[in-house]
């Protein structure tokens, strides 16, 4: 077939030369499966309170319902669809709540391969986009695309400044007018963010005023992710004075880059989950990194709940897909066993 019959037989207006007819027929497939799982979330969050879009291939997704009785969910899910999941949807799946971990990927947006290895590990890890990079954008949407939680992950001053290598850093020593006007700027670039963490910031988080500041501009229902990279920060402290949604980071996992060690930060990762319900470790898209949540994964997946940041958050923030979703769809809570 030729491309001009191909365009005709998709019905899209593409520029001739711009694509090969069977990747076009790949991209309207996925983009299909996407928008239909995102349809189906929304048609069970009628029903179920906590559903999570979890990473499925090379680039698609599936669903992940949490609840007490997996044997009721069969049910209703058989209930509902008869004749087995809606065209497009790939895989429903139903687990019993364990403790959640949640495992926020930093420094997103740097590089133009850092996706496809994390997303293939097949589990809902958060990412922290920094703002105004040469991919930050294009990742927000792709990953929004695919229900996945998003932070933004704002630059700001450290003790040692010679570790200011990027552009964008919010500065002791601009004005508070200064700082909003860029932090506005840098949510921006990261479409779609359910929330923003800082990157770096071992000096600006210690200036409470600072801090106030830049979660009064931020929206109403961002969650906001003390990476606490001071003893002296106050970012988590200003959140919660201003009624937002509010986390902090508990471990490092790879400060340093060596697989042994990011194990034996995960093994602490998921005896503080087992003890407190739910933990926050942060990591980069190191390769080592990579390497040691694959291990991690395959040896504890019965223990451990791998969760979207918002999961862990005592008052409930919306996924970035129910923005997808009709008016009237509200959470339930009769069944939410976080």
């Amino acid at each position: 077939m030729s491309l001009r019959a191909c365009l005709l037989v998709l019905g899209l207006a593409l520029s001739p030369g711009a694509i090969g007819c069977s990747a076009l027929a790949e991209r309207r497939h996925a983009n299909h499966g996407l928008a239909a799982t995102r349809a189906a979330a929304c048609q069970l969050a009628l029903h179920f309170s906590v559903i999570d879009l979890v990473p499925a291939g090379r680039d698609g997704v599936s669903l992940r319902i949490t609840h007490p009785s997996p044997d009721e969910v069969q049910r209703k899910l058989r209930s509902l669809w008869p004749k087995g999941p809606p065209p497009g949807v790939s895989e429903v799946s139903v687990e019993r709540a364990r403790p959640r971990l949640v495992v926020v990927l930093d420094d997103f947006g740097l590089h133009g391969a850092q996706l496809e290895t994390v997303w293939g590990l097949g589990e809902p890890f958060s990412y922290a986009i920094l703002p105004r990079q040469r991919y930050s954008a294009r990742y927000a949407r792709w990953l929004a695309a695919r229900g996945a939680s998003i932070l933004a992950h704002v630059p700001m001053e450290p003790e040692d400044t010679r570790h200011m290598t990027l552009a964008g850093f919010l500065r002791v020593g601009m004005s508070d007018a200064e700082r909003v006007r860029m932090f506005r700027e840098h949510l921006e670039t990261v479409p779609g963010a359910v929330g923003w963490n800082n990157h770096m910031g071992s000096r600006l988080t210690a200036l409470a005023p600072a801090m106030r500041a830049l979660v009064a501009a931020s929206e109403a229902h961002h969650l906001v992710l003390d990476s606490r990279t001071s003893a002296r920060t106050t970012l988590e402290a200003a959140a919660r004075e201003a009624g937002r949604p509010a986390l902090r980071r508990h471990l490092f996992l790879d400060n340093v880059r060596d697989v042994s060690h990011i194990r034996t930060q995960l093994a602490a990762a998921l005896r503080l989950a087992t003890r407190r319900g739910a933990a926050v470790a942060i990591g980069h898209p190191y390769p080592e990194t990579i390497r040691a949540l694959k291990l991690f994964v395959a040896e504890h997946r019965d223990e451990v709940q791998l969760v979207p940041i918002e999961r862990a958050v005592p008052a409930q923030v919306a996924p970035v897909w129910r923005r997808h979703c009709k008016p009237g769809l509200g959470l339930h809570s009769t069944d939410d066993p976080r």
